[in-house]
């Protein structure tokens, strides 16, 4: 057993406590990013908190910054929040990007849907496509089921949508399978 296990068998009590540890060792957060935010889906917003086109969120999901933005569409998607030029974290916090997204290193310019649209110098580029530099997806997946909404909120309300992300778009697990997983007896069509 290493530090970083915890032994159920040692105490009744001790066995749902965490040690000490986990809350000071970097070895510790290292393993639960790498071991549990990385392989899951993180609750992130309601769906209301981004209502226009433009609108967006910046997150992070375990060690990933992730942007969530509302396409000309009206579709809500995900992507790495990070420059494809020099990988510079983009925007931040929360507000409405209705022109596109732009790098304020280089302004590198991606549209709603994660294209990308516009570089400067795009003769400097040697052949460049736009079309292949586009921001990275991430996995969005947005629930109406008012289960979910008791899950991660304990709220009643019905006809609310939360938005759920991870930064890999190739996920084992949709996000209804997810949490059907969780509660037991559940399926991911309750989700």
């Amino acid at each position: 057993m290493t530090q970083l296990d915890v032994d159920p068998s040692a105490d009744t009590l001790a066995g749902y406590l965490l040690p000490p540890e986990a809350y000071t060792s970097e070895a510790w957060f290292a393993r639960e990013q790498r071991e549990l935010f990385d392989r899951c889906w993180a609750f992130v917003a309601m769906a209301d908190d981004v209502p226009a086109v433009g609108d967006y969120l910046a997150v992070q999901v375990g060690t990933h910054p992730i942007v969530v933005v509302r396409g000309l569409d009206g579709r809500l998607r995900a992507f790495h929040n990070l420059c494809r030029h020099r990988g510079m974290v983009m925007l931040e916090g929360s507000g409405n990007v209705r022109t596109g997204i732009s790098c304020l290193y280089h302004h590198w310019n991606y549209g709603l849907d994660g294209a990308l649209r516009r570089v400067p110098q795009l003769d400097r580029f040697n052949g460049m496509e736009l079309g292949d530099w586009g921001l990275l997806p991430a996995a969005l997946g947005v629930k109406e089921a008012a289960h979910v909404l008791r899950i991660v909120l304990q709220a009643r309300r019905k006809g609310i949508a939360v938005i759920f992300i991870t930064h890999n778009v190739v996920h084992a697990l949709t996000v209804g399978d997810h949490f059907a997983v969780l509660i037991r007896g559940a399926k991911a069509a309750d989700f």
